[in-house]
């Protein structure tokens, strides 16, 4: 696939690229690797050496100021063999499901041009899916990269919370957080997968924990010298509390994305 250089990406119709000029030199990539003849694109909440990272949001765009390196992922990626093709729209601050930006507009769903495009990964999953890049970086904090994978008709998914570094990226809500990437075809997505993920080298829980049944037990062994009387009474308190509890979520607000 041809790899337009970033200074000269266009704006439409796909509505995907944040229109950044190239740094002197481009964006260099090993002459191969495991991802060599792919190209790819990165949503504006990470860094890359040379441009300003802006997070879908003018304000941000201003402070950013030119990175000096790339984040980790971004480096591995090229590392491997990946050519940058560019910077990608994201829902402002990485925070909405539907993929409409009110500054850099609503990413164009290849799969379905009349439909939304799913966010905050709006731009990842658009330049995938109307075939600009072979794959693409996004995240996913409550859905942003399986949305769009479901909007567009791609493959993506929400790996293992912390499995791959989120160093220079604008962070969300770092405890869900997550990196995830989109391609068009399993082959693809694996091979990008072989790198970013790499071997598991996290040893496997020797047998599960039932952490309430644990929590009951060592609950009522702590009271066991209590009457009868005050264990129902402490039971019925924290009964009271759980209904309460569900009571209160049941009728709560919105959720970040």
């Amino acid at each position: 696939m041809t790899v337009p250089a970033s200074d000269t990406l266009p704006a439409a119709p796909e509505h995907c690229w944040v229109p950044y000029p190239a740094p002197p030199g481009g964006t260099p990539h090993a002459a191969a690797g495991p991802l060599q003849g792919l190209s790819f694109a990165v949503k504006d909440i990470y860094d890359v050496a040379g441009y300003p990272t802006g997070c879908g949001s003018p304000h941000m765009l201003a402070l950013s100021g030119t990175k000096p390196r790339s984040a980790p992922v971004v480096e591995a990626l090229l590392a491997a063999g990946a050519a940058f093709a560019g910077k990608v729209v994201t829902d402002e601050l990485a925070f909405s499901m539907s993929g409409k930006n009110a500054h850099f507009g609503a990413p164009r769903n290849g799969a379905a041009p009349e439909r939304i495009s799913g966010g905050s990964s709006s731009g990842s999953a658009s330049a995938v899916s109307c075939g600009l890049v072979d794959f693409a970086i996004g995240s996913d904090t409550g859905g942003s990269v399986r949305a769009p994978a479901s909007h567009c008709g791609l493959v993506g998914l929400r790996p293992t919370h912390e499995r791959i570094s989120l160093g220079g990226t604008m962070p969300l809500a770092p405890r869900f957080d997550t990196c995830g990437w989109f391609a068009r075809d399993i082959g693809t997505f694996a091979r990008v997968g072989a790198v970013l993920l790499g071997e598991d080298t996290t040893a496997p829980l020797a047998a599960p924990r039932w952490l309430v049944a644990a929590f009951i037990e060592a609950f009522w062994s702590s009271i066991a010298e209590v009457p009868a009387w005050g264990k129902f009474s402490v039971a019925g308190v924290l009964w009271a509390g759980v209904l309460l509890w569900l009571w209160r979520g049941g009728r709560g607000g919105g959720h970040a994305h």
